[in-house]
């Protein structure tokens, strides 16, 4: 966000109402309390580490601006669901006619399930989330949608089939687990190919596989070669020039173009694969 964005942002109770305008606006008093005076300063990176340590007094139930409801118990999740989310990427996605499948691998808490499920209640959508603490967050925010349209699966996205891998957690984010990061705190997860969980669902064709996976998106692809061959398009988030060469190379050996849409970070970008 830009500054004047930030600040219209952070003054806002974006969502909530009743008893949770209250609970909003003292927790954002007391996340500006630590800003001013830990780090005298409300952006850049000492701002997201305050965000991820801030939790709300007790969840907040809000109705974010594309509709749907979500259940956040952290000032991250908050953010997440009030801001203008990747909006280059968001805009891409077109499910509003016919029924349409969408794969979201690496759901986190469920933003890009709920948005396509928001957009059409016939779509069939798998949201795979390896973390069980945010797992239990995405499969509360399909619950209190009544989202019968999403199936949530507990698992990572790997190159090998039912094995168990490491989910290595960052010291900054429970949010932002990665299977190839390393580290002495991680947490042993299930692990499936995208291959046999669209099988296994009996789908015939993917019109969106969505990939944010922190900097495993190649292995990912590496287990969805059945799957690509049916697939439409693919939202794919590459987290190193490295994972970007070998990432392209399979999605052109599978048939695809291959367009850059968001550039995130330096060496994170997103791009939009389509055939």
């Amino acid at each position: 966000m830009k500054n004047a964005q930030r600040l219209r942002w952070f003054l806002s109770l974006e969502g909530v109402t009743g008893r949770d305008n209250f609970v909003l606006f003292f927790s954002k008093l007391l996340f500006a309390f630590e800003a001013v005076f830990l780090y005298h300063s409300i952006s850049g990176g000492q701002a997201d580490k305050l965000i991820e340590r801030l939790h709300f007094p007790g969840p907040l139930t809000i109705r974010t601006r594309y509709g749907f409801l979500a259940q956040v118990t952290r000032f991250l999740e908050y953010v997440l669901f009030t801001r203008d989310f990747e909006p280059e990427v968001v805009g891409r996605i077109d499910v509003e006619d016919r029924t349409r499948t969408f794969i979201d691998v690496g759901a986190n808490y469920g933003f890009y399930s709920l948005y396509v499920a928001s957009r059409n209640r016939k779509s069939v959508i798998i949201a795979i989330e390896a973390f069980d603490k945010v797992f239990e967050a995405l499969a509360n925010n399909v619950k209190i949608n009544d989202y019968q349209n999403i199936k949530c699966l507990n698992c990572a996205a790997w190159k090998e089939d039912n094995i168990n891998i490491n989910l290595y957690l960052n010291k900054d984010s429970i949010s932002n687990p990665s299977v190839v990061f390393g580290g002495e705190n991680f947490v042993s997860v299930p692990a499936r190919t995208i291959d046999s969980i669209v099988s296994e669902n009996r789908i015939s064709k993917v019109d969106w596989l969505k990939i944010d996976v922190e900097s495993a998106e190649v292995f990912v692809l590496q287990g969805a070669k059945k799957t690509l061959e049916v697939t439409a398009n693919v939202l794919l988030e590459i987290h190193t020039e490295e994972n970007g060469l070998v990432c392209e190379r399979i999605l052109k050996d599978a048939g695809f173009q291959i367009e850059t849409i968001r550039q995130a970070k330096a060496q994170i970008y997103n791009v939009h694969a389509s055939k």
